[in-house]
């Protein structure tokens, strides 16, 4: 995929986003990753390229450029980018975009919430099953 690197960087420029911003939005922790793949130093992975697709708000076959290269996604390989496309999976990339605007506190009060929110849903589950198993 020899121009991935420049569609990858036109994609981000047109949404006025800086690699740094771009890295962010995958949930990576650096912009190096973004600025190998710009320069074509690094091919992404298909999971990487997904990644890559919703930050920028571009189909995976924005990037892609053969038909050739379109067809080797087609088969199982797409299947499993469309497993991994859950609402959790975007609200863990939301969240991960928004934890470095997050201050000390916040990011400690909305993991307290989060665990709050496992545990009861644990305890939901579990008492849930116990009152289906009687029932049997």
């Amino acid at each position: 995929m020899k121009h991935l690197g420049p569609r990858i960087k036109s994609a981000r420029e047109s949404l006025g986003l800086s690699q740094q911003e771009l890295s962010i939005r995958c949930g990576w922790d650096s912009q190096s990753r973004i600025g190998n793949y710009e320069a074509g130093a690094r091919e992404p992975s298909l999971q990487d390229l997904d990644r890559l697709a919703k930050a920028l708000k571009k189909s995976i076959s924005f990037f892609v450029e053969t038909e050739e290269e379109r067809q080797s996604l087609a088969s199982g390989r797409r299947a499993q980018l469309h497993e991994e496309m859950t609402p959790e999976y975007e609200l863990q990339t939301q969240l991960l975009a928004l934890w470095p605007k997050l201050t000390g506190s916040q990011r400690t009060n909305l993991v307290r919430e989060a665990q709050i929110a496992y545990e009861l849903n644990k305890e939901i589950l579990t008492t849930y099953r116990a009152s289906n198993a009687e029932s049997e």
